[in-house]
């Protein structure tokens, strides 16, 4: 069943490939605040009328307790019910590995600390417009943060655009379900597969017209 957080993550997806169209003509550093500032003020803006999803302000801070006893901010944070999706947004050139193993950084002092894991969940988003490399993706995966970039379109998107009497759809569907699920301190150890899966399901996703 489609969900509220499936339409916000095909928003998000939209957001960063327009930004990716666009090409803003300014200093990196500039640049990579511009599409922090633009991605989380819309998504804010969009997402805080969805029926039960509540969204914090952008460039939030997430104000419970941690392992370290610092508190994180993120560019975008939902949550559903006792679940909390955080988001970190890179822009093109910008993003890297070290930037993905920062942000993991940050999950695992929420996710580590036995009052917040006793009441809630919590799950990554790294957005960013440049294309990830293979390594950043499956660390990603490995720690239960859904990577996304122009290149490689999230599950949710794809469903989106997948007739449902397609054979695809309940594949996609069920992949899915298995992608959502994992967790920042239940780590992957088939990440190799797990991508290599979804690079699978994107090609026959392609070449059944699908765009």
């Amino acid at each position: 069943m489609k969900s509220m957080i499936d339409d916000a993550i095909v928003l998000l997806f939209n957001l960063i490939g327009e930004e990716s169209k666009r090409g803003l003509q300014e200093s990196r550093v500039k640049a990579g605040f511009a599409l922090e500032e633009m991605v989380s003020q819309k998504a804010y803006e969009c997402i805080r009328g969805y029926p039960g999803i509540a969204v914090l302000p952008p460039r939030s801070t997430l104000n419970y307790p941690t392992v370290s006893g610092l508190n994180h901010q993120f560019d975008v944070v939902m949550r559903e019910n006792n679940f909390f999706y955080v988001i970190e947004c890179k822009r093109r050139g910008i993003a890297s590995i070290d930037q993905i193993f920062s942000f993991n950084a940050k999950i695992l002092d929420y996710a580590f600390k036995d009052f917040f894991n006793k009441s809630f969940s919590i799950k990554g988003f790294f957005l960013s417009t440049a294309e990830l490399t293979d390594n950043a993706r499956k660390y990603s995966l490995a720690h239960g943060i859904i990577p996304i970039d122009p290149s490689l379109p999230p599950i949710q998107f794809m469903i989106d655009r997948v007739k449902e009497e397609d054979t695809l759809y309940q594949e996609l569907v069920e992949f899915k379900r298995v992608l959502m699920l994992s967790q920042p301190f239940t780590s992957r150890s088939d990440t190799h597969e797990f991508l290599n899966n979804y690079t699978i399901y994107h090609q026959k996703w392609k070449s059944r017209g699908y765009q």
